[in-house]
């Protein structure tokens, strides 16, 4: 965490780390929902 102190934290910034969050976490639900449907098809197949 040492990098981010000399960052200086403008509204932009957090925007910016709140849009990144936002996005891995959209990104990662959709990879969870393909491996969901992938394991229904083997059990069913």
């Amino acid at each position: 965490m040492d990098f981010l102190l000399g960052w200086q934290i403008t509204p932009d910034t957090l925007i910016m780390v709140y849009l990144a969050y936002r996005l891995h976490g959209i990104a990662s639900n959709h990879d969870k929902r393909i491996t969901l449907l992938e394991s229904k098809e083997k059990q069913h197949g």
